[in-house]
């Protein structure tokens, strides 16, 4: 998988995507048979989000997330750090959408997670927003009262697609009766 990790820092969006949706299936396969392995894995990625590592990995969170779903024994133990690192720059977009992800496949893997994301609602960055709406979907929480939507997106990658995808917020409002 060394070969697959310098993927994780290509130039084009999908690459990245593809190799991070493809670090968590090796994962998967490599923790059958290493489980600890797939955890020295993780605790890499936990320090490549670290300023001392030296080599900032930005998509950390989206690939902790993906090994996390391919690997089921360590979503109890991994799962909850992930929501610290939505206030942490370059990596809210990333642990936004990796809560997202994670909470589709395991719903109550995060627990107590919404209201520390919801904080994302008062963010500037209109992709920060997209992606707490986003997250809170995931969650089964409501975005909080009034939420900033307007102008509010997400890019996100669409595994069974194989495609980015860009999407404007209102989309991920529940329809009204």
């Amino acid at each position: 998988y060394r070969h697959l990790l310098t993927f994780l820092h290509d130039r084009e969006d999908l690459v990245r995507w593809r190799a991070v949706v493809a670090c968590g299936r090796v994962a998967g396969v490599l923790a059958e048979r290493d489980l600890e392995g797939v955890r020295e894995l993780i605790r890499r990625l936990l320090w490549w989000m670290n300023d001392e590592s030296g080599a900032l990995l930005r998509v950390a969170p989206e690939v902790l997330a993906e090994i996390l779903i391919n690997v089921e024994p360590l979503v109890i133990e991994y799962a909850d750090l992930l929501p610290a690192y939505i206030r942490e720059e370059p990596f809210e977009r990333g642990a936004l959408w990796a809560i997202s992800r994670l909470a589709a496949v395991y719903p109550d893997a995060i627990e107590g997670a919404a209201e520390r994301v919801e904080t994302g609602m008062r963010s500037e960055d209109p992709g920060i927003r997209g992606h707490t709406g986003l997250a809170l979907r995931a969650l089964g929480a409501a975005p909080p009262s009034p939420p900033r939507l307007e102008d509010a997106t997400f890019v996100t990658y669409d595994v069974a697609r194989d495609t980015l995808v860009e999407e404007e917020i209102p989309a991920l409002q529940p329809a009204l009766s």
